[in-house]
């Protein structure tokens, strides 16, 4: 397996939605790919602190006023007065905002002189994840075996 074809693999893995022989690949390009595990130990930092951001409530009515928004015709066409670019431009900013705040949150620090390093904030829990992989793969880590059929 090349670290383009582990790249689309590698959020999946996270998950744990990978199973049989693409995990088993890909762990293997995992044990001599130090860039990719690098990118799978990012993975998992990243769903770690996602985890734990605190859920907001919507304030009351929000559904209501969402649906009738949304069900209102008018309301889903596109109104001559508003400029195409400015739609544009607001997609692209939010868009440049949100990857901005990800580097941010994914960057190392100065003091590791290039490192990766982990947040101060994030811990680790190796047999937690450990016993999770362990448990969610069918064939407990080891290559299936096929009998061969004879005829």
């Amino acid at each position: 397996m090349n670290c383009r074809c582990a790249q689309n693999l590698l959020s999946a893995y996270v998950d744990g939605e990978l199973a049989g022989v693409e995990m088993l690949r890909l762990r293997e390009h995992l044990g001599v790919c130090p860039a990719c595990r690098e990118e799978v130990e990012a993975l998992r930092a990243m769903k770690r602190l996602l985890s734990r951001s605190p859920q907001v409530e919507p304030p009351a009515g929000f559904e209501d006023r969402l649906a009738a928004i949304v069900l209102t015709s008018d309301a889903t066409r596109h109104r001559p007065g508003t400029p195409i670019w400015r739609l544009a431009l607001t997609t692209s900013l939010a868009a440049a905002t949100i990857v901005f705040v990800l580097l941010q949150v994914m960057r190392p620090s100065p003091a590791s002189n290039g490192a990766r390093t982990a947040p101060a904030d994030v811990a680790f829990d190796v047999q937690s994840d450990q016993s999770y992989m362990a448990t969610s793969d069918p064939f407990g880590g080891q290559a299936p075996v096929m009998p061969v059929s004879q005829k």
